[in-house]
């Protein structure tokens, strides 16, 4: 049997999902009120918070086993914001809380702030059916 390689690395697998996030919260800022596609951009927001958080918590993994404590905890707390900003959105999405969701969102989007995505990304709209997702998950 031959070793299985991993092509997808963790840092490149984080910055898809950020990407993604950006382009969701591009499109919602362009929304002139909250729609159901606005609860699908909260959710999809929410779990792929989720997602990055656990890619950090694998990188600091990997790091502790080879003896680097100080750089693994200074970047669980760079990305520290994740967790509280994850539930907090996911909160506002089960109870369907504007404000709650509006005062989120600014935080994820004044930590993203320096991701760049182009104007012709060919992500189109990632957060379709997120709202559902989210409520699967988040009842079990």
């Amino acid at each position: 049997m031959s070793k299985i390689v991993h092509t997808n690395k963790l840092g490149t697998e984080r910055k898809r999902i950020l990407r993604g996030i950006v382009v969701t919260l591009n499109a919602l800022t362009k929304q002139s009120s909250f729609t159901e596609e606005s609860w699908d951009m909260v959710a999809f927001i929410a779990l792929s918070l989720r997602k990055v958080d656990a890619t950090i918590e694998q990188a600091t993994v990997a790091w502790e086993k080879r003896g680097y404590w100080i750089k693994a905890d200074r970047y669980r707390l760079e990305w520290e914001w994740l967790s509280n900003s994850q539930k907090s959105l996911t909160e506002a999405a089960m109870e369907k809380d504007i404000d709650k969701a509006i005062q989120s969102i600014v935080v994820v989007a004044d930590h993203l702030n320096n991701i760049k995505v182009s104007k012709n990304h060919r992500m189109g709209k990632p957060w379709v059916g997120a709202y559902q997702v989210l409520r699967k998950t988040n009842n079990k």
